[in-house]
């Protein structure tokens, strides 16, 4: 028999042999009374406002959910689609409202993205902050 197999298997019984000492309570003790467990309590929801962040504690895992469902497939539309360049267009998505950031080359491909963005199930509005590179304003 090596040594690492005789090593392992003296760890083994020791660890047995210390996890058989347990000490069971004596009849004539009484156990203690259970004490009762109480969940938690949500916060309250506060007022939702359209600058809010996805990642706001007063937002339900659902509409977390949905939120960023909603991101993936605006993303996703956008990378597909030819004539926007999708790497360039950031998509946040709070209670189905899309915001597009970043910047285009054209104002036609900024007017593309919220085109293609507002054709997605579940946006209730898309509010296009995109820039359009070497516009002046």
């Amino acid at each position: 028999m090596n040594i690492t197999r005789i090593a392992i298997t003296s760890a083994l019984l020791v660890a047995v042999a210390t996890g058989c000492k347990r000490e069971e309570p004596k009849p004539s003790e009484p156990l203690p009374p259970p004490t009762p467990q109480t969940a938690p309590q949500p916060a309250p929801p506060s007022a939702a406002s359209p600058g809010m962040s996805s990642s706001d504690p007063s937002r339900s895992a659902g509409q977390t959910i949905d939120d960023a469902t909603v991101t993936a497939k605006v993303k996703a539309a956008l990378l597909q689609a030819p004539d926007v360049k999708g790497t360039d267009i950031n998509v946040d998505t709070v209670n189905g409202t899309v915001t597009l950031k970043g910047s285009v080359e054209t104002q036609a491909q900024s007017d593309r993205a919220a085109s293609i963005a507002k054709g997605i199930a579940g946006v209730n509005d898309v509010q296009n902050t995109l820039t359009v590179k070497g516009a002046t304003k």
